[in-house]
């Protein structure tokens, strides 16, 4: 399937859907509309690679039916008002869901097994129902900002990869699209270990932050936001050398002497804390101007 063919099923769900639903609200649906929701639903998932997860091998399997309960949930759930398109709504709590789903087999048998059940069986015991349960119980609040964040994040990795037809050759000159590339790896790192993001274009998310500042504070080389989640950061003792700091830093104590000690120990680039606040501040207002 080519990206064209792929973005035009994805933008012929969202139309179906959003008519279905306001057509629902108006009291006017009709079967032919919900009907058309589902045609446009499996034209656009059925070769998605997403869902082609050792866990749900293939949409004709019975296992496919977790995508089917949450298409259903989703699609009740679903407010065109939220100016939220369905796909995105969708692929986000999917995402959720598979990986939920995934630890609760993992913790059943101790290892991934294809042929645990993933759906709920009529049973009350152990972890049937989880489908149904893990991302509907939660606020719906907490799932609109998981999508804003990951929307807002991947806006500013655009912004910092075009920086210069952005803001101007000017602006973007190479000693502040460093600092920029370097906030947004700190911005990066702390959002990643508190809240569990997707993002569509991970390549693009990478590619903007500054490799070598993230290389310098973790515990081990990062190629993916799902390594920095899972990577310890380094102690705190590494950038004051004080060996009774023996904590590691945390998204809450991310301290300015870790790229101020970045700059000046591997790039030869001595700064003062009152720089980095305010180049910092210049960072703040440049997303601002962009509405990011």
């Amino acid at each position: 399937m080519t990206e064209t063919t792929r973005k035009t099923q994805e933008e012929e769900l969202n139309q179906a859907v959003n008519l279905w639903k306001n057509a629902v609200k108006a009291g006017k649906d009709t079967e032919q509309q919900k009907e058309q929701v589902w045609i446009c639903f499996f034209d656009w998932c059925k070769d998605w690679d997403t869902i082609q997860d050792p866990l749900y091998t293939d949409i004709t399997e019975k296992k496919s039916i977790n995508l089917l309960n949450l298409f259903y949930k989703t699609l009740q759930d679903f407010d065109p008002d939220r100016g939220i398109p369905y796909s995105r709504y969708f692929g986000s709590i999917w995402h959720e869901r598979k990986k939920d789903s995934k630890k609760a087999i993992e913790r059943k048998n101790n290892t991934a097994s294809l042929d645990a059940p993933l759906v709920p069986n009529g049973d009350d015991e152990g972890d049937d129902d989880l489908l149904e349960t893990t991302i509907a119980d939660e606020n719906q609040t907490d799932i609109d900002h998981r999508i804003e964040l990951e929307d807002r994040l991947a806006d500013l990795a655009s912004l910092i990869l075009n920086l210069r037809e952005r803001i101007g050759s000017r602006a973007a000159n190479p000693t502040g699209e460093r600092w920029y590339r370097m906030f947004f790896a700190e911005d990066i790192t702390k959002v990643i270990k508190t809240v569990p993001l997707h993002f569509t274009h991970e390549d693009d998310i990478m590619n903007a932050l500054y490799q070598n500042y993230l290389d310098y504070y973790t515990t081990q080389k990062c190629s993916s936001t799902a390594q920095i989640r899972k990577t310890p950061l380094e102690p705190l003792s590494k950038f004051t050398e004080n060996a009774a700091d023996t904590e590691e830093i945390t998204w809450e104590r991310f301290p300015v002497c870790v790229s101020l000690t970045y700059l000046s120990r591997c790039e030869n680039a001595v700064y003062a804390a009152s720089e980095y606040s305010n180049k910092r501040k210049t960072y703040k207002e440049i997303m601002q101007r962009e509405n990011i």
